[in-house]
């Protein structure tokens, strides 16, 4: 889900900004819904109680992913995320502490032998497997091997993510790259059975972070943004609202599951068999 918060303003009061929050679902960078159907989640709220301590107001819009990189970079936008720090975005966008972090997976269905398991992606350059990727997905540092020639012959990008799930689901596609709390989700909203699908590769994860324009000179609150993440850190606001939205505790510092064990209770995000 991209976020945006165009005029923050040095203003005390809240009359200095609004926020531009992106409907489509499918563009988060993590799962944020709390019930099918909800506009609540975790990247909504947590920006909101932000930009509160901030003292800035929000007001939301819509908006495809494209133009809102757009945005962002002329300066009509102020802020956008969470997302991945990269070298591209970094050149004009600046980077604010981390506000979350999920682990990928390369999840395969449950009949596919284990023989056939690959021992990294670069492996399925050479392998019969079909695997569903979100077409609006990266993954950090396995963003360059997802667009080796090889490797894209095994994949399929679907624009979805619930028909990424679905098609999985219904033996489509023999597996797919997601993360663990988007295949929470899957299940809860009945878009895949649990244990129809096995985790059997754990990709590198990279935290993600709000991005804030430099042409619009919003780059200059992230300290500002900063402290009332660390605020909420400190009186355990963040830990309650990560709680609230994931289905697992969040580490004592730092917005992520605090241990692999606790981060997937559904059948379908188990630990993969032994080989």
């Amino acid at each position: 889900m991209l976020l945006f918060l165009p005029g923050l303003l040095p203003a005390a009061g809240p009359a200095g900004g609004a926020c531009v929050l992106r409907a489509d679902a499918e563009h988060r960078a993590l799962a944020p819904e709390s019930e099918p159907g909800t506009p609540r989640g975790y990247d909504r709220e947590l920006l909101q109680a932000i930009a509160m301590r901030m003292g800035c107001a929000l007001q939301r819009i819509e908006m495809t992913p494209a133009r809102a990189m757009e945005e962002l970079r002329a300066g009509r936008l102020d802020v956008a995320g969470p997302m991945l720090r990269t070298p591209e975005r970094e050149a004009f966008a600046a980077f604010g502490r981390p506000v979350g972090q999920a682990r990928y997976w390369l999840y395969l269905r449950a009949d596919v032998p284990a023989s056939r398991y690959p021992a990294g992606l670069a492996a399925l350059a050479d392998s019969p497997l079909r695997i569903a990727v979100l077409g609006s997905a990266r993954f950090g540092a396995y963003a360059r091997l997802l667009a080796d020639p090889g490797v894209q012959r095994r994949l399929h990008f679907i624009p979805n993510r619930e028909a990424m799930w679905r098609m999985a689901g219904a033996g489509r596609v023999d597996g797919l790259i997601a993360d663990e709390f988007s295949a929470a989700l899957a299940i809860r909203k009945g878009l895949v059975e649990a244990g129809a699908l096995t985790p059997v590769l754990e990709l590198p994860s990279e935290p993600v972070h709000f991005a804030f324009s430099r042409a619009s000179g919003a780059s200059a609150r992230i300290p500002a943004a900063d402290a009332a993440i660390g605020a909420m850190l400190a009186d355990g606001t963040l830990k309650a609202l990560w709680e609230r939205h994931f289905p697992c505790p969040m580490a004592p510092d730092f917005p992520r599951c605090a241990a692999p064990e606790a981060a997937a209770p559904e059948e379908a995000l188990r630990p993969p068999p032994p080989r």
